[in-house]
């Protein structure tokens, strides 16, 4: 069950990022899809930093942050006390099954758009 939670957690922050560039690239003239990615890229970058995000966005960023990354320290001590002896191995490979979900979460809206 941990492990499908990490998947699942994963193929959405896979499937936004992927949405997002995908979108910029359709949407760009010609010619600018390099340019709109980086656009895009920088925007969200700056949208997190920035000092002039109203309240009700800081509460929606919280929310989102913790919604996608709550899961990760609960899930490894678990693992931890599962396999003490073999704790590298298994973080190595739980690290791995987030990666695999997030690169299935790009497959997937790649594959859609």
């Amino acid at each position: 069950m941990l492990i499908i939670t990490r998947i699942i957690s994963a193929l959405s922050a896979g499937v936004i990022q992927v949405t997002l560039l995908t979108l910029a690239a359709v949407l760009a003239a010609s010619g600018k899809q390099g340019s709109s990615i980086a656009t895009v890229i920088m925007g969200n970058s700056t949208a997190l930093v920035s000092a002039a995000i109203s309240i009700s966005s800081i509460y929606i960023i919280i929310f989102l942050a913790l919604a996608a990354w709550y899961s990760g320290t609960p899930i490894q001590f678990q693992l931890i006390s599962l396999a003490p002896a073999a704790s590298g191995i298994v973080l190595s490979l739980h690290s791995a099954i987030g990666q695999v979900g997030m690169a299935a979460g790009a497959g997937i809206v790649g594959g859609l758009l």
